[in-house]
């Protein structure tokens, strides 16, 4: 037998996303001289350990062979104490009792072998250990890995890690291997996996050793959602007939549902629209006196929870579901359990102590300890600025980091509790804040008065699915996340199809569906591509249904346009393709909705969703719908059938500020046919010089921006000159050499913070002049918010495939995500940032310059001028008239700034304003013109209608129809 002093000790490093095994030499005790191998045996699965606790061998029997990767050693329990890890000495197995023994301690487990699975449970825990970590296993299938359900596959066998209580967490990761070869292959051979899964689970001290289990299966890929259900059922853990391995055979979890403030008055006007739209269910949302109590509202609910209930019945009456949204734990700041007295089992995430007296009219409190880093506003994304001293909640505005530490700008008796006088040594909370509401500590008994609460309503009004949205700002990390969820469903005394925010691991066989996504205001259509890739990677590596929601048929904000047609039949299509369900915000019924053209597009999802519902279209069409960035239109005749055509959507936008952008190319792929057209008034924009201009960026002085920063192969400077000047006494220039292989990616930035953000509410355009290069490289003007507010990225494309100075108008409402997907960017892995998070105008902090997809093995260089924010201003546009390879046609309609003309190739054009209200019709002027197939010539004009110096814009999205798809 080796001394342990010989033997490799498995390491775990962190290193860029993924699990990286490296080995290294163990220097412990020699071990006794043993012999006696444990074997764990069942249908599938010969799992081996040796008596010194190594893992050595887990075998398919079915046919596939060694699943362990042996060259890499692993134990079956680790004893973590102290910050060490320790390795076991001795490993004796007697019946179902395996006793492993360490240097410093003893760990029994009770393991069972069932047909399909492995039990292990931990008895007894002799030491000061910390942590107890199980199994430990560095397995071959790891072609797809979930740590939500604990699932490491490939197309052959599969291994999964269930924890069957909340003692214990398992935890499956991939892993990148850097040293050693699997077995029976050598070093550098093919044989040599580059992957693994490590598969493991873990027991912490604080929240009890004691009768933590786990249940391993080992399994063909094909029978593993069976043999999940077999372990779940003889184990009796947790779950859920429409969750876990169960729910993607439930006919509950492929409806779709819309978002609804549903009320006793409003009932039968949603269920119309539902029906109408092909949505099955109705998901009610804002339904909540406060989040905590969850009493009904009583302006929606007059007879309180009997007429919740009856509306429920109703919705039920109609055929449909009802869904109920919850915050999970979360507290509303008016809800009882705040307010006049704040429970003394609300989370606290710091204390201090009140190091002075303090009477009722104080605005600074002196305390012992410094305060830290805590945030100072009350905001979405802060974590809250409320101190609890006894009965009393104070709001702070500032921080004292020096002595006396402190908080000041104090208001006293926040959220409608009493000032009162504090005597010293009193403790000062800190309240654990998330989303604007409070939270229970994760261990005391307010989570399951919150999950009674929550479950009270569920079970008297009979819902069918419940959200549990917000459940990961509980405290306590995973613990906490889990505890509150699970008590949650395990009062809900009827079948719940079950959503959260949070996909995690304990919750994993009650969870029903994954996917909901918090819905783009820009970008659509690159939006949903991303979001169809994420959850094909979920739904494969979770056993789990997914959902394209939450979508909203947006109207025009001051940040950007309401939703247009193809943008809407982007996502009907890529649900339909991939056969995932929708969910829908942004949606009323009324008269009145955000966007005027809803009942268009609900009569268009409503066809889309019978085609998926019924599985009418072959698979071959299917997976050509699937293609990413192709539009495709619906056709459907009177007789019911229907044929997809793809589409080509060609945009190009106008400005007076650059003369040459009045002529341009497309390519049509398809067949000559008429033209079909899109032609949009945009805004206008405020002159540079004029007096409302505001400078964000002035180029007075070298320490205005910070250092440069620059990815891998790339290196940059930015300098001020005064030799090529355009606007202002210097300019900016910005040079960038990429020494690399590819332009993706090749990026540089400068940054100028804004200290404390600036307030530019009432401007909503960046104005710039820039010199470019021809390069093709792209600039990225780019604004920023305090992350407590959200993160935001407003992105702003200069493309410099031009040469000599241009002068750009870039507006706010006109973000570029469409596309922030074509290049590398050093953020943007949160969707949100750049598809959905509006800037928040008035705490603007950052201006960021970047300069991205530079040649291979060249450089770029751009100048730039002073940048200023001005307002936009409404313009109009009429008679716009196109030329396309010498063809003229006019339509004699006006257009102002928001407003849009569609013209299909025959009959009239129509006029829309800007909330897709249909407000003309009009002949053309002219003959349709042809569109070739192949490159074709566009020049634009019209009839300009613009305040002085301001340039008229527009959008022209020419539209080319291919071919019908062919089963």
């Amino acid at each position: 037998m080796r001394s342990l002093r010989n033997s490799r000790s498995v390491l775990p490093v962190h290193q860029g996303g993924l699990l990286v095994i490296v080995v290294a030499l163990w220097t412990g005790l020699r071990a006794p001289c043993l012999s006696q191998e444990i074997v764990l045996e069942n249908e599938f699965v010969r799992y081996v350990v040796g008596p010194d606790g190594r893992n050595l061998s887990l075998t398919d029997k079915v046919g596939q062979g060694e699943q362990l990767i042996t060259t890499q050693t692993g134990y079956i329990v680790t004893y973590r104490q102290a910050g060490k890890t320790f390795v076991p000495r001795r490993c004796t197995k007697n019946g179902d009792t395996l006793t492993v023994e360490f240097e410093n301690g003893r760990v029994v487990l009770e393991v069972t072998s069932r047909r399909h699975h492995f039990t292990f449970g931990i008895k007894s825990v002799e030491g000061d250990a910390d942590e107890i970590r199980l199994l430990n296993l560095l397995v071959k299938p790891s072609q797809l890995t979930s740590s939500i359900s604990g699932i490491a596959q490939d197309d052959n066998f599969a291994v999964a890690v269930r924890s069957l209580n909340l003692l214990v967490l398992g935890q499956v990761h991939s892993v990148r291997l850097t040293t050693g070869q699997s077995s029976g292959g050598q070093p550098g051979s093919s044989q040599e996996p580059s992957q693994a899964a490590s598969i493991s689970a873990v027991a912490y001290r604080e929240h009890g050793f004691g009768g933590a289990a786990v249940a391993l299966v080992g399994c063909p890929t094909p029978g593993l959602r069976d043999a999940l259900r077999e372990m779940l059922e003889a184990e009796e853990a947790i779950r859920s007939p429409l969750g876990g391995p169960w729910a993607s055979d439930a006919p509950e979890t492929q409806g779709s549902y819309v978002f609804a403030t549903v009320s006793e008055e409003n009932a039968d006007d949603w269920i119309e629209l539902a029906r109408n739209a092909g949505i099955a269910e109705i998901h009610m949302i804002g339904w909540e006196q406060t989040l905590g109590h969850y009493q009904p509202r009583k302006n929606l609910f007059p007879h309180g929870i009997e007429g919740l209930r009856q509306v429920v019945e109703k919705i039920h009456a109609a055929g449909l579901k009802a869904g109920m949204h919850t915050l999970t734990g979360c507290i509303s700041p008016a809800d009882p359990w705040v307010t006049p007295h704040p429970d003394p089992r609300l989370a606290v995430d710091a204390r201090f102590t009140l190091a002075a007296a303090l009477d009722e009219n104080a605005d600074r409190i002196i305390v012992q300890e410094k305060p830290g880093d805590l945030d100072t506003v009350w905001a979405y994304g802060s974590r809250g600025n409320v101190l609890r001293i006894g009965d009393e909640l104070i709001q702070y505005s500032g921080l004292a980091q020096e002595p006396p530490y402190g908080f000041t700008g104090c208001k006293r008796g926040a959220f409608g509790t009493k000032p009162q006088s504090h005597a010293p040594g009193s403790s000062v909370d800190h309240l654990f804040v998330r989303y604007g509401c409070f939270l229970p500590d994760e261990k005391s008994t307010l989570v399951d008065e919150i999950a009674q609460a929550i479950a009270d309503v569920y079970n008297t009004c009979g819902f069918d699915m419940i959200y549990m949205d917000g459940a990961e700002g509980m405290p306590g990390g995973w613990y906490g996340i889990s505890r509150m969820r699970e008590a949650i469903f395990r009062r809900l005394k009827r079948p719940a199809l079950v959503e959260a925010s949070c996909w995690d691991y304990h919750s994993w066989a009650f969870h029903s569906r994954l996917g909901a996504w918090d819905h783009p205001n820009w970008g659509l259509k690159p939006f949903v591509d991303w979001h169809c890739r994420s959850n094909e990677e979920h739904r494969r590596s979770t056993l789990l249904p997914a959902q394209l929601g939450w979508w909203a048929i947006l109207g025009p904000t001051q940040d950007h346009d309401a939703e247009l047609p193809d943008e809407f039949e982007y996502l009907c299509a890529k649900a339909l393709a991939y056969g995932m369900p929708l969910s829908f915000q942004g949606i009323a019924p009324g008269p009145n909705p955000p966007c005027a053209r809803q009942p268009e597009y609900l009569k268009m999802l409503a066809h889309y969703e019978r085609l998926r519902l019924s599985q009418q279209v072959p698979q071959t069409i299917r997976d050509r719908l699937k293609e990413e960035g192709q539009d495709f239109h619906l056709e459907v005749r009177a007789d019911g059938s229907w044929r997809f055509y793809p589409v080509d959507y060609m945009s190009h936008k106008i400005t007076a500020a650059i003369p040459e952008s009045d002529t341009w190319q497309v390519t049509n792929r398809y067949s000559a046919q008429p033209l079909r057209v899109r032609i949009q008034a945009l805004y206008g924009v405020e002159p540079y010089e004029g007096p409302r201009a505001l400078e964000i960026l002035s180029l007075k002085s070298a320490d205005e921006l910070g250092q440069a920063a620059q990815a891998a192969n790339v290196t940059a400077q930015f300098e001020l000159v005064q030799d090529d000047v355009k606007a202002g006494k210097q300019s900016g220039k910005f040079f960038v050499r990429n020494s690399g292989n590819s332009p993706r990616g090749a990026w540089a930035k400068v940054t100028k913070a804004f200290e404390p953000p600036i307030n530019f509410e009432d401007r909503a355009a960046l104005g710039v002049w820039v010199r470019g290069d021809g390069s093709g490289a792209v600039l990225n003007l780019q604004l920023s918010n305090p992350l407590h507010y959200w993160p935001t990225c407003d992105e702003h494309y200069v493309h410099l495939d031009f040469q000599g100075w241009r002068y750009f108008e870039l507006l706010l409402r006109e973000r570029d995500a469409d596309e922030f997907h074509r290049y590398v960017w050093p953020y943007g892995s949160y969707y949100a940032v750049v598809y959905r998070s509006p800037l928040i105008r008035d705490h603007v902090s950052e201006l960021n310059i970047y300069l991205n997809n530079v040649p291979v093995q060249g450089s770029t260089t751009c100048l730039i001028s002073p940048v200023r924010v001005m307002p936009i201003v409404s313009i109009k546009l009429t008679r716009p008239a196109l030329e396309l390879n010498g063809r003229r046609i006019t339509f004699p309609v006006p257009l102002a700034s928001g407003d849009y003309l569609e013209f299909d190739g025959s009959g009239d054009v129509r006029v829309y304003d800007a909330r897709g209200t249909l407000t003309q019709t009009a002949q053309i002027e002219g003959e349709i013109p042809e569109l070739q197939n192949g490159v074709n010539t566009i020049h634009f004009s019209c009839a300009a209608e613009t305040p002085p110096q301001v340039h008229h814009r527009a959008k022209v999205t020419v539209i080319a129809f291919g071919e019908p798809l062919q089963p």
